[in-house]
């Protein structure tokens, strides 16, 4: 219920904002994510996000991942939440949470009750590109390979709060990554050759010889052959 009224409020709060492209922002994942398939071992994925001094107030984004990688639950209290979390960027005021409302599409959205913007550094004063990570397992039927991850650029969006209304910056180009999975199913069948030594000579019942008994048919490099 509450993950339910999180995200009717980031609907509510991005409906009346104001569209722009940013020229400055950058937003990027980690390049290459393993992950092991037996639905227990869980891999972290971790996006990236960099817009110089410029803060946000929310943001809403989607992922296109392969069919059997889910996200992975924590024990929190009596419940089992989604394992994501805001890197120390985020203030006590910001809410993160992600659903899967399909095999393929997951969903993260942030945003703050009291419309602060996230924090562009540490408590140090030094620059941050982390936002978020996110726990990630694979089912044990998925097959053994390399997978291409995208964001589309299309479902992302940071908001911020200016006057009265709010102004989005968006990206211009989809955002990739590689997911290999290791553990799962072989997905090809690998024809096995028998080897013969160079040089081996065998008679015709298949038994290996030093040199010919006689005059006769002989088997030498696998192929047949009169001596």
């Amino acid at each position: 219920m509450k993950i339910k009224l999180f995200f009717l409020s980031l609907l509510l709060l991005i409906s009346v904002r104001a569209q722009a492209q940013s020229e400055t922002l950058r937003v990027w994942l980690d390049s290459n994510v393993t992950l092991t398939a037996d639905s227990t071992s869980v891999a972290y994925l971790t996006l990236y996000e960099n817009d110089g001094a410029q803060g946000y107030t929310s943001f809403n984004m989607s992922l296109i991942v392969p069919k059997g990688i889910h996200v992975n639950k924590v024990q929190q209290g009596r419940d089992l939440l989604n394992d994501i979390s805001l890197s120390e960027r985020a203030t006590a005021t910001h809410t993160i949470a992600c659903n899967m409302p399909a095999d393929t599409l997951l969903k993260v959205a942030c945003t703050s009750s009291t419309n602060q913007d996230l924090y562009t550094d540490d408590a140090e004063g030094n620059p941050l590109d982390s936002l978020w990570t996110i726990g990630l397992i694979a089912e044990p039927t998925m097959v053994n390979g390399d997978y291409v991850v995208k964001m589309p650029a299309k479902g992302l969006v940071f908001n911020m709060k200016q006057g009265d209304t709010y102004v989005s910056s968006r990206i211009s180009e989809d955002v990739t990554c590689v997911f290999t999975v290791k553990g799962g199913v072989i997905s090809s069948i690998r024809t096995v050759t028998d080897h013969v030594p160079e040089g081996a000579l065998y008679d015709l019942n298949g038994r290996r010889i030093n040199e010919p008994a006689g005059r006769g048919v002989y088997i030498d490099g696998g192929k047949k052959v009169l001596k």
